[in-house]
């Protein structure tokens, strides 16, 4: 394994504010995407703006918030006193939202291992990979000191990226657990929790995507909801002090087609990395002319073309660990 070295950090100032979706659509180019093929590449090559103007993402939206309070309810950012790891935490604009809504006392770290690091807003944000950053805090790796950056966690997330590490997960799982326990017994927390938020493996009908999108999710995302819960009763989040549990939930979504076709050729989420330009095109096209946009389109809302709203259920799952003392 590779040495924690990159957690090297360099501050300078907060990442852009976006303030509208619109302007990031207007030309589906300005949003930088990969070749088809490289995930690693998809996200080297998204920088913190176009990466923040992709829908979900979007910073301060009502969705944003909604899902905010979703993981607070979940407990994580529950408490002012509660210390936050955001484990692939991308730009970082949801962990310092999330630091925010929950009045946290401490500064907050998000790790992500593709855009740079930086600090300020009460976060740190740390290059590495997620596997290596755990083994760390588990006490496997040394890991230089980082003066005022956080190494002790209660409430952990991973958000959106749980498929991305689906070989290392377990190692993940027994070196959070590690950490917590050395929490609980040292008295530095009474409860510690990590809370897995990702999407159903399939099927994908509720959004509208071209058959072969849907089936690049599932090749995708390789583990289901049972596979991640039996792996964390395995990792030790079991028996009497461990609970695992599972929380569904949905958000509306409507936009313009014209918006969404944007953000499926700006390949918003890496699972269409596979696609190129020309293929991303080609098939928005056929479900256009195939009518298989028409079951998603909102007729009181009026407009013709791109112009024609669509509306659909973007559904999450909340999959809580808990250890106690």
């Amino acid at each position: 394994k590779a040495t924690v070295s990159v957690l090297n950090w360099i501050p300078h100032g907060p990442h852009p504010h976006v303030d509208t979706m619109l302007e990031a659509i207007e030309s589906p180019r300005q949003l930088p995407c990969a070749e088809p093929g490289d995930v690693s590449a998809h996200y080297l090559s998204m920088n913190s703006v176009a990466y923040e103007k992709a829908w979900f993402y979007n910073d301060g939206t009502p969705y944003q918030h909604w899902l905010v309070e979703q993981v607070r309810a979940q407990g994580i950012a529950a408490s002012a006193d509660d210390r936050l790891l955001d484990i692939g935490c991308g730009t970082g604009n949801f962990t310092r939202l999330l630091r925010q809504a929950g009045g946290l006392r401490h500064d907050v770290v998000g790790v992500d291992p593709f855009l740079e690091p930086s600090v300020g807003d009460g976060m740190h944000r740390v290059k590495a990979n997620a596997e290596d950053y755990v083994e760390g805090m588990a006490g496997g790796l040394e890991m230089p000191a980082q003066p005022g950056v956080p190494t002790a966690f209660n409430s952990v997330l991973m958000k959106e990226m749980v498929h991305h590490v689906d070989a290392e997960f377990g190692d993940i799982c027994r070196g959070l657990r590690v950490h917590f326990a050395t929490q609980l017994a040292a008295g530095a927390a009474s409860s510690c929790s990590v809370v897995i938020v990702t999407r159903p493996r399939a099927p994908l009908d509720h959004y509208p995507f071209f058959a072969a999108a849907k089936r690049a999710w599932q090749d995708g995302v390789p583990a289901d909801e049972a596979q991640l819960t039996a792996r964390l009763r395995s990792a030790g989040f079991a028996g009497r002090n461990g609970t695992v549990t599972a929380t569904h939930s949905a958000f509306p979504v409507e936009m313009p087609l014209g918006q969404w076709k944007a953000m499926v050729k700006g390949r918003f989420w890496s699972t269409l990395h596979g696609f190129s330009d020309a293929e991303l095109a080609e098939e928005l096209e056929a479900m256009d002319k195939n009518g298989e946009f028409d079951r998603f389109f909102v007729p009181e809302a009026g407009g013709s073309g791109d112009d024609r709203v669509i509306r659909f259920e973007d559904k999450l799952i909340f999959i809580k660990a808990a250890l106690h003392q």
